[in-house]
């Protein structure tokens, strides 16, 4: 964070711009297939930024079941925590070229973060994955 608001690009801000303005579409909507891998890939989207792909791979691993797992787990409708409110005040701190604001942001985000999946965890019901994906596959009555 602090190494992307200390040199932020226009082409940079206006890619997450846009993707701020899809999350922020799909939240409204409570558009639950398109709102949370917007909000997983809005991770991606900084890191790519970054130009290191060793860091992009790596949290490309830590992103994709994360989402797959929100997905599949997150209660109806989705909580009000992270997602477009806090991505957007991360973006407009990386345009004013805060890298105190930027990092403390997504930190306090990540923070939050984990303490939602923490308490999805001590909620959600031991299930083995092939019951949820067996239940995936039925037909909706």
């Amino acid at each position: 964070m602090r190494l992307l608001a200390e040199r932020p690009t226009a082409v940079m801000l206006a890619e997450l711009d846009a993707h701020l303005d899809a999350e922020t579409e799909a939240a409204s909507c409570g558009d639950r297939s398109r709102q949370i891998p917007l909000s997983g890939s809005f991770h991606e989207l900084l890191f790519e930024q970054t130009d290191n792909p060793w860091l992009t791979g790596f949290l490309r691993q830590v992103v994709t079941p994360s989402v797959m797992a929100y997905a599949l787990f997150a209660p109806e409708p989705l909580p009000d925590c992270g997602g477009p409110h806090e991505h957007r005040a991360i973006v407009d701190a990386i345009r004013r070229r805060d890298p105190d604001a930027a990092e403390k942001l997504m930190q306090a985000h990540l923070d939050e973060a984990m303490a939602h999946i923490r308490k999805l965890c001590q909620t959600a019901p031991e299930r083995p994955v092939e019951a949820v994906f067996a239940e995936l596959g039925k037909p909706a009555t």
